[in-house]
């Protein structure tokens, strides 16, 4: 079948001394891994059709020896089935959007990055005439790619170029930055609670779950002895 043969082709590659060390990335992993949910999209489109041959090929075309890593990525990770991502990834990790003094860190190294191309302002002449602390307030919720792309956007080479003439302002950084994807306080407790679950850490920490009674490990029963 389609899925088998696409999924045979990407191991088979991935076994080969010559290529590796190699990964396999999987974007969009709770798509595939969404256990006995059912898809609204037609079955020859529904991704959750390669989850078995991959968990067979992960399973038996790999050795300790092969020099393979298989990533999978999510920005809804809570939309897929524990059971299945437990199953099928060996390691979680959660990377938080940047918090205020790490975004006020990269607006300036980012901004600092855009300026070694010009000689006509010292960085440092740039960098005093802008409020990054502004800059790193309103973004909150932004990814440090996010922060990137709107760099990118405003300081454009000719951008760069005419800063002797006209000085870099906020307001170029804040229309850039409109354009870019903003994580919602919703979704950001979403991925927390995602995290708490998938790696027990709300087990660990005695964190209440929605009935309100403390999580615990499973442990073993009790014999009942005769007094």
């Amino acid at each position: 079948s389609g899925p088998t043969r696409l999924v045979h082709m990407a191991f088979s590659v991935a076994r080969e001394r010559s290529m590796e060390p190699v990964v396999i990335y999987i974007d969009h992993c709770e798509k595939i891994f969404c256990g006995g949910k059912k898809s609204k999209s037609a079955d020859k489109e529904n991704a959750n059709r390669f989850k078995k041959d991959l968990q067979t090929y992960k399973k038996d075309a790999l050795q300790q020896d092969h020099r393979v890593i298989i990533i999978g990525n999510s920005r809804t990770p809570w939309l897929g089935d524990n059971k299945d991502l437990k199953t099928f990834f060996d390691k979680f990790i959660y990377m938080p959007f940047p918090d205020y003094a790490s975004r006020l860190m990269l607006w300036k190294s980012m901004v600092s990055e855009q300026l070694q191309n010009q000689d006509q302002l010292s960085p440092n002449e740039v960098l005093s005439g802008l409020d990054f602390s502004t800059l790193s307030h309103i973004s909150d919720g932004y990814s440090a790619g996010s922060l990137y792309r709107a760099v990118r956007a405003v300081m454009t080479p000719r951008r760069v170029q005419s800063l002797g003439t006209r000085p870099l302002s906020e307001n170029e950084f804040i229309a850039a930055l409109s354009r870019q994807t903003v994580i919602s306080k919703g979704d950001n407790q979403s991925f927390r609670d995602f995290t708490s679950k998938i790696t027990d850490l709300g087990v660990r920490m005695g964190i209440p779950d929605e009935d309100g009674k403390k999580k615990k490990k499973k442990g073993g029963k009790k014999k009942k002895g005769k007094k």
